[in-house]
């Protein structure tokens, strides 16, 4: 039930985008990108092997902090 729910909000964002492209032009690559990245998130899950799913998420878990950190320290020296 959970992958079917999975695919089926993975669908309805890619129409989001698409809208979204259609409206703005000079969004495609931020588009394409988004989309690619649910569709390796949604296919990691629907083809999951336990133990690489676990180091995945282990490295996107610290790899999101990390952007955050990176972001923050930006913030902090008046980069952003």
């Amino acid at each position: 039930m959970i992958r079917v729910v999975l695919v089926a909000a993975f669908l309805i964002y890619i129409l989001i985008i698409a809208v979204q492209v259609w409206n703005r032009p000079s969004l495609w690559l931020e588009g394409f990108l988004t989309g690619a990245a649910l569709a390796a998130a949604v296919a990691m899950y629907w083809f999951r092997d336990r133990i690489i799913l676990d180091r995945w998420e282990k490295a996107a878990l610290w790899a999101a902090v990390l952007l955050f950190l990176v972001y923050g320290l930006a913030r902090l020296g008046g980069l952003v």
